[in-house]
């Protein structure tokens, strides 16, 4: 049964909805990706649920793309088949996915310190021995 490509869902959608979700997406990916840099500094540093949880966030946002970019796709890259390509619009995609990748690379086999460094350590210290 092949149906065609207006009846499935989410793949008539227009250029301007399209372009609303690249920027919503986007956006709320950097975002959090900021928001948990600030909490937790590099990424090799971030508890693994966090991650991984947003190596999955780029990646499934990705394959949304990939389903809804039609109306964004723009020159034809690389023909796979009749009807299979890689378009413009495809690689909107790859800074996420490049991302997942990153997220997804072993951490830090040292553990976080918790609390403030000695104040010998810290610069501009006051040497309070006196």
């Amino acid at each position: 049964m092949n149906l065609p490509l207006a009846a499935l869902p989410f793949r008539a959608i227009s250029y301007s909805a399209c372009a609303a979700a690249l920027t919503v997406g986007s956006t709320a990916y950097v975002s959090a990706l900021l928001l948990l840099a600030r909490r937790f500094g590099a990424p090799a540093d971030w508890p693994p649920r966090w991650r991984y949880g947003m190596a999955a966030a780029a990646v499934i946002g990705s394959c949304v793309w990939w389903w809804i970019n039609h109306p964004m796709e723009g020159n034809t890259l690389i023909n796979f088949r009749q009807g299979h390509a890689l378009t413009d619009g495809d690689l909107l995609a790859v800074p996420a996915l490049a991302s997942a990748v990153i997220l997804c690379l072993p951490g830090r086999r040292t553990g976080r310190s918790t609390g403030s460094a000695p104040a010998r350590d810290r610069v501009g210290a006051v040497d309070q021995r006196d």
